[in-house]
């Protein structure tokens, strides 16, 4: 069961979004980013521990479940982190 989910909607072109938010995962020291323009899975650390997600793509959604995260890490801070990701592609 997932720790927490949500969707984003989103306006920009898929791919260009999807690697935007590549980009701005792999940024992060020890993150991983695998898929592409309809599913795919991330992992992030923070100094509580990892996150690990993923996503699933629609017409004009994108759906993240948040799999594994520090109890300490509420969702709504990863929501926050994630829309921004998406936000910096548009």
């Amino acid at each position: 069961m997932a720790a927490c989910t949500f969707d984003i909607p989103f306006t920009q072109n898929v791919n260009e979004m999807i690697k935007t938010i590549q980009e701005s995962i792999l940024k992060v020291e020890n993150a991983a980013f695998e898929g592409n323009s309809s599913s795919g899975s991330f992992s992030l650390p923070t100094p509580l521990g990892q996150i690990k997600g993923t996503y699933k793509i629609t017409a004009t959604l994108a759906h993240f479940a948040i799999i594994e995260k520090p109890m300490l890490v509420p969702c709504s801070l990863i929501e926050s982190k994630l829309n921004g990701f998406l936000n910096a592609s548009s």
